[in-house]
């Protein structure tokens, strides 16, 4: 026995859970040599666990000490962090029971030790390893196979299996191989198809991968696959569902083919993922993409009309400018009405809710009254064109500038003796009869132009406006600088040349154009330009193709038509346009006739070459217009399936319901491909039911991209037959596409969280009168920052403190551009009393106010900080 320690039997093993901090630890079992010990340690935050190094991670006491000795940590462990020690003797021999000739009892038995060391820890590892049965031979394991592999018995031996691959259908309904107790008695019976698999699945037998989110994949278990056929998914799934019924199932956003709706699963809740089903078309068929549960955020469709008036066509006009969106429409008592009109409401919340409706161009004596074709807005500017009258057409482009606080950067110049002032600055929206005002007095040619005043344009080209003010008494140029100014909304103005209005000087400069168009559709501007604007234009009857028209100079004096082109000399309608950052133009146009594709076109040379395919589904669209927009470089696209249906004037009207589609494409792969590039997925229906006049009631309306989503639009007729038949209204959609961007609207901002159970501020603002709310409560209950403690509820970078006098000290950031800030704090005490306190408004950052030292915990302040960046939208954080 050696002199030091016996060796008993020992796990020569120990696990501990630090304490934050701690660094020393037993080591409960004998050891030789330090190096005969391992630590290892696993951080409580998650990770692998680590093989720790003697030296440079910790050190070790106690080697030949009997019961063990310790172990430290150079640094110490964090809490929950857990240490695991084991012995591992080396297996190595450098000591001689002879020294110099002399026999060492010692050294003999410290040799012993080690043996049985070493014994100790072999039994330790043997006892856990994997062992057969007495008088059996021992049991290799196989080498790991496919991913899909699975052990399991063969005869004696563990074997790879592949169970997931093998063919469900190949199993008989019932099998005398597969036995099951018939309920209490002793008697068997044969399991069903189903019952055996499910058994496998409780028994873990098919390997089951999981998805990112860790969800079961169930699909890939059952051999379901998007690179399968559709004809081998619907076995596939109807396998699954034969084991799995009213689960909820992950696709991993997965599209699964199907032969045809009906295929559609319905055992089971799937979500995250598409089927996808042909249209059945003969000639140029699409897949049609149905999204599965919690694929797409969609809202719940809202209603924008409420009148049982005759509410429709919405189509090619729907427009945002500064947050605001804009949703014309035309109504009127029917179809032909002299009453017919364009309306029009704004919406301030991203389309939550609308307000502030007009009637636009109403006159009556016109047989199909007045209505509105294509909208936009540019710079600030809006401009419409209406087709008066349904016999004797004439088309008018209208204009009206639209409220707006912003600054604009630019030099003015004043005349002696004059009333006529220049503004020379860019991008300045304005057209002759607008109005401005000054947000502060500006001194030129010895005169004041005073803040608030209105001050009417009279001319202007892209770079410059002239408005008149006070009579000048000498010639100034003000070097450029930072004007805030008013654009106060003005009434609708027509623009023509010399007296002619578009249409008629359409067909007066250009060639292609021998008719009063059928109809203009679709508008897209370009910023800064002066004034430019793409719409599209189909000829004097159905069949004359449409073309591309480009209007330049809108914001002057010298409106232009620069040219009309032909997009296609087939008979195709309603073509719209959509105008990307880099100046490429894309759309598309409907057919009119069963028969017929709708067309899909480019441009990235202005419209001098047209890029074009006629090859969408044949008849699919046949009366939905097309709109389009733009996020980063997807195209998304808006249409309704062929919207007929049988007339019936005997009062039996016919419901349809009329597919909707949200069309899907890469920029790059469209100018491509064309219509292979798009993908059609299912957004729902609406529904059409004929009128009397053998009209129908669905109509596409328009899609805009508006905080990271998409808007769209489209009219629907009343779903029951005896209330509003033929009466159709306007429906809004919205759908989320980039989760990444946060939405604000235009008139309220969540800036914070509230002291009131955690609730968000919400700070309420005028979007006329100013871009960026950086600091307020908007409601006396809920200040900002709470005096008694200097506790921050928005966390916004204010800091507030107090001296032994009750001296409270507020600071913020400076803020740029002065003149431009302005901040207001008041103190209220618990009796809800409000006291005014001054502050500097001209970049503040430090304010000091004292109050008595005896109601100091009693005051809360609130702080309201509008700072005007217009366009730029800087933070203050």
């Amino acid at each position: 026995m050696s002199a030091v320690f016996p060796i008993e039997t020992k796990a020569r093993y120990a696990k501990y859970t630090a304490t934050a901090g701690q660094t020393l630890f037993d080591i409960p079992f004998e050891f030789q040599q330090n190096r005969d010990v391992k630590v290892q340690k696993t951080a409580a935050a998650g990770g692998s666990p680590t093989v720790l190094t003697e030296g440079a991670d910790y050190t070790v006491a106690g080697a030949d000490v009997y019961n063990g000795g310790s172990f430290t940590l150079v640094a110490g462990a964090a809490a929950g962090d857990t240490l695991e020690i084991w012995g591992e003797a080396v297996l190595d021999r450098k000591s001689s029971v002879v020294q110099n000739g002399i026999f060492s009892s010692k050294t003999q038995d410290d040799e012993h030790d080690r043996h049985r060391i070493i014994q100790q820890e072999l039994r330790r590892d043997t006892d856990r390893a994997v062992k057969v049965a007495f008088g059996e031979s021992a049991q290799e394991l196989p080498t790991p196979g496919s991913d899909q592999a699975v052990l399991g018995w063969s005869g004696s031996k563990l074997v790879n299996k592949v169970l997931v691959d093998q063919d469900l259908e190949a199993l008989p309904a019932t099998a005398s191989t597969y036995l099951k107790r018939n309920g209490s008695g002793t008697a068997f019976v044969p399991m069903t198809r189903a019952e055996v698999f499910a058994d496998l699945i409780i028994d873990k037998s098919i390997e089951f991968s999981h998805l990112s989110d860790g969800a079961v994949d169930f699909l890939k278990a059952f051999s379901v696959s998007e690179e399968n056929s559709a004809a081998d998914n619907k076995t596939a799934l109807a396998n699954l569902e034969l084991v799995l019924s009213g689960r909820e199932i992950d696709a991993g956003w997965k599209t699964i083919s199907l032969p045809s709706l009906s295929d559609i699963p319905t055992g089971n809740n799937y979500k995250h993922g598409y089927w996808k089903v042909s249209n059945g078309e003969a000639v140029n068929p699409k897949d049609i993409k149905y999204p599965m549960a919690d694929t797409l955020q969609v809202s719940q469709p809202r209603k924008l009309t409420s009148s049982r008036r005759y509410d429709g066509w919405p189509q090619g006009k729907f427009h945002e400018s500064d947050g605001v969106i804009y949703f014309p429409w035309n109504q009127g008592t029917s179809h032909l009405a002299d009453d017919l009109h364009p309306c029009m409401v704004r919406s301030f919340d991203g389309a939550q809710s609308a307000q502030d409706f007009e009637r636009l161009f109403q006159q009556s004596g016109l047989t199909g009254g007045v209505t509105c074709w294509a909208a936009d807005a540019n710079d600030g500017q809006q401009f419409a064109i209406v087709r008066e009258s349904e016999t004797a057409t004439e088309h008018k482009l209208y204009a009206r500038r639209l409220g707006q606080k912003k600054k604009l950067t630019g030099q003015i110049v004043a005349s002696n003796g004059s009333t006529s002032y220049q503004f020379i600055a860019p991008n300045h929206g304005v057209r002759s009869g607008n109005k401005i005002k000054f947000n502060s007095n500006v001194s030129i040619g010895g005169t004041t132009l005073v803040a608030g005043t209105e001050y009417t344009v009279t001319n202007g080209t892209p770079s410059r406006f002239y408005f008149i003010g006070p009579s000048a008494s000498s010639d100034e140029t003000l070097a450029s600088a930072d004007h805030v100014l008013t654009f106060v909304e003005s009434g609708w103005t027509e623009i023509n040349w010399g007296g002619t209005s578009l249409g008629s000087k359409l067909i007066a400069d250009i060639a292609d154009q021998t008719g009063q168009p059928t109809m203009f559709h679709s508008m897209a501007c370009v910023p800064s330009s002066g004034g430019t604007v793409y719409t599209c234009v189909h000829g004097g009857s159905a069949t004359a193709g449409p073309s591309l028209v480009k209007l330049t100079g809108l914001l002057g004096n010298s409106p232009a038509i620069e040219y009309s082109r032909k997009i296609t000399t087939a008979s195709r309608v309603e073509a719209t346009v959509h105008r990307d950052t880099d100046g490429t133009l894309y759309g598309f146009a409907r057919t009119q006739f069963t028969n017929n594709s709708p067309l899909a076109w480019w441009s990235d040379n202005d419209g001098v070459t047209m890029n074009t395919n006629i090859g969408g589904p044949v008849g699919f669209m046949q009366y939905s217009p097309i709109p389009l927009t733009m996020i980063g470089d997807t195209i998304f696209a808006f249409a309704s399936e062929n919207r007929t249906g049988t007339d019936d004037v005997s009062g039996n009207y016919e419901k349809r319901e009329v597919p909707l589609y949200l069309l899907v494409a890469d920029k790059t792969d469209f100018k491509a491909n064309y219509w292979d590039a798009v993908e059609f997925i299912y957004l729902g229906t609406a529904y059409k039911w004929s009128d009397f006049e053998g009209l129908n009631a669905v109509f596409v309306g328009d899609i805009i991209s508006f905080n990271g989503g998409l808007i769209l639009m489209h009219s629907t007729d009343n779903e029951d037959p005896g209330v509003g038949t033929g009466v159709p209204d306007i429906i809004v959609t919205k759908i989320r596409v980039d989760d990444e961007k946060l939405e604000t609207h235009g008139i309220q901002k969540a800036i914070g969280r509230s002291a009131f159970n955690g609730a968000p501020m919400i700070a309420v603002y005028d979007k006329l009168h100013v871009e960026e709310l950086s600091g307020s409560s908007g409601v006396a209950s809920q200040a900002l920052v709470k005096g008694s403690d200097g506790t921050l509820y928005s966390g916004r970078n204010i800091s507030v403190s107090r001296n032994s006098t009750g001296n409270y000290t507020l600071t913020w950031p400076a803020l740029p551009s002065a003149n431009r800030v302005f901040a207001s704090v008041s103190c209220r005490n618990v009796n809800g009393y409000a006291q005014a306190v001054n502050v500097n408004t001209t970049g503040c950052t430090v304010y000091t106010k004292a109050y008595s030292t005896d109601a100091v915990a009693d005051y809360d302040f609130q702080i309201e900080v509008t700072y005007i960046s217009d366009w730029v939208r800087d933070a203050w954080a």
